[in-house]
């Protein structure tokens, strides 16, 4: 029997609960009532601030882009819910810089055979409402994202799990239904209470193990969280985060500039990096991302329905002017879907190259001739395609705009449209789109995008894609633990998503992180995670 175990390091995490010296006892099953209209912390729950330095702020301000609506990590979507999620709630593991799992709600966990996965958890951790953390918070947390009435949009994450069997109050035991190699990359997934689905209105009053607790929350606006008086480890350095939402990329920097806020990150305007990059008040970091982004075809939109129009389209995308000129060098093109620098990368996959000429030959072969009005026709009806993106990121909308112009230069009647994000998001998930640019990120297994994306019938594959090869590809990626094996198959599946154009991915993302020199403790990661932030001050 082979056994992981993995020690505690006693540096990073400490055994056992640290409630505020003082703090009442909170009755377990509660429910916060976070205030939703008026700032300040009116959640029931006493958050004295921790010991901190008097030359250190109580408070660090962040700028995000998207909206927060939906902070139960088993539903939410988008990068600004999952930026408040880091803070509230904690996972059985985490992944560190180099993607390898350490301890969390976990202490050490062991794989005695392929279909068998025992979790040994960490005692004496409470929920900031005061209810004891146990291995049925576990169970329900991930039985119920594989519920589909529950209709987690994170259930093709877990869909390898047959059953979670609770072996004592702090051993929880995962039976598989086949070995799924990236189970560990999945297991960050925040904790909920055994009994969330009964407390009221739980998206927007979260209750969790993190060391923050929700106290303010207005749409569109602000997200104020409050250091946890029962947070199991280091009481946080800070004690208040701000999370506001500025969707537009240009005035979130200048809220930076101004002093309002104290760090941004991506997706940033390239022409304000290059202007921070010499302002001696800001540290600029720039890495590679675990990004892309790319044109999501909807393969049953009867416009782009023949693949021969998505491969010309494919071929009258310029990738390097849309990198290098609108993004100025900020992101990569690229050639597929794998991502540089990782072990399934090869640049041996191919991808259409720009070539309008050939696209406009691919479009006459399949039938379409030349109109009197400049735009190609096939059985009497124009060539027209709908572009959409969101409003929150301007680099997206110019780029998508370059894209309509050649597409209208070169015979397709392109035409876009922009709205704000969750309006956007809903035409892609709802599959009512054609061709939407969006992307991608934390994509810490090839699994998180070729099999979410790309698999027939999984929850993610807005674009309706089906291909029996790719199927048995991905599905085989997910059960063989060799990775020479794995990377191999993912070849191949990403060769197909190019071929039949089911994305055509543009960029791989950088991911940029700009912040008042004063900050202390952040560490940047290519995940755009913001776990740790506890640990971050901001010198007065």
């Amino acid at each position: 029997m082979k056994r992981l175990f993995v020690l505690l390091l006693a540096s990073m995490f400490i055994l056992g609960a640290c409630a505020a010296p003082g703090a009442p006892a909170a009755t377990p099953g509660a429910q916060p009532n976070v205030n939703v209209e008026t700032e300040g912390n009116d959640n029931g729950q006493d958050t004295a601030p921790p010991e901190t330095a008097t030359n250190y702020r109580d408070v660090i301000r962040i700028g995000i882009d998207v909206d927060i609506n939906m902070l139960d990590p088993r539903l939410s979507t988008g990068t600004g819910n999952q930026r408040v999620i880091e803070a509230i709630f904690d996972g059985l593991i985490d992944l560190d810089n180099n993607l390898n799992p350490i301890p969390v709600l976990a202490l050490s966990w062991e794989n005695p055979d392929p279909l068998t996965w025992i979790f040994y958890l960490r005692e004496g951790v409470t929920f900031s409402n005061g209810q004891e953390f146990t291995a049925l918070d576990v169970q329900h947390t991930f039985m119920s994202i594989i519920d589909p009435d529950f209709a987690s949009p994170a259930r093709g994450l877990f869909n390898w799990i047959d059953d979670i069997e609770i072996i004592d109050s702090h051993t929880v035991q995962f039976n598989l239904l086949f070995p799924f190699a990236p189970i560990l990359s999945n297991m960050d997934r925040g904790i909920v209470p055994h009994n969330a689905d009964e407390m009221e209105d739980f998206g927007m009053n979260p209750i969790g193990t993190g060391p923050y607790v929700l106290s303010y929350l207005s749409r569109g606006n602000r997200a104020v969280v409050e250091a946890s008086p029962t947070f199991w480890g280091d009481a946080p350095r800070t004690r208040t985060i701000e999370y506001n939402i500025i969707p537009d990329n240009t005035t979130r920097t200048a809220a930076l500039e101004a002093g309002d806020i104290d760090l941004i990150h991506s997706p940033l305007s390239p022409h304000d990096i290059e202007r921070l990059r010499g302002d001696a008040r800001f540290t600029v970091t720039e890495m590679s991302g675990l990004a892309k982004t790319f044109l999501n075809f909807n393969q049953v939109a009867e416009s782009i329905s023949d693949v021969r129009v998505r491969q010309a389209i494919a071929h009258m995308v310029d990738r390097d002017t849309i990198a290098n000129s609108i993004y100025r060098g900020m992101d990569a093109p690229a050639q597929s879907g794998l991502l540089p620098g990782t072990w399934a990368y090869s640049s041996a996959v191919t991808n259409f190259p720009f070539n309008p000429a050939r696209g406009q030959e691919i479009l006459v072969e399949a039938g379409f001739e030349m109109g009197g009005d400049g735009f190609f026709h096939r059985d009497g009806q124009r060539l027209t395609v709908q572009l959409s993106t969101h409003t929150e990121d301007p680099n997206r909308i110019q780029a998508l705009e370059f894209i309509q112009n050649v597409l209208i230069a070169n015979g397709i009647d392109a035409q876009v449209t922009t709205n704000e994000w969750a309006t956007f998001f809903g035409t892609v998930s709802g599959g009512t789109y054609e061709i939407a640019l969006l992307g991608l990120t934390n994509v810490v297994d090839p699994d998180r995008y070729f099999y979410l994306r790309f698999r027939t019938g999984a929850a993610n594959n807005e674009g309706s894609f089906s291909n029996a090869r790719l199927d048995e590809l991905v599905d085989e990626a997910r059960r063989v633990a060799d990775t020479a094996t794995r990377a191999a198959l993912y070849h191949e599946a990403a060769q197909i998503v190019n071929d039949y154009v089911a994305h055509h991915v543009l960029l791989h993302q950088g991911y940029i992180v700009m912040h008042t020199v004063n900050m202390q403790g952040f560490e940047p990661n290519s995940r755009g995670s913001f776990r740790g932030i506890q640990n971050v001050v901001i010198v007065d």
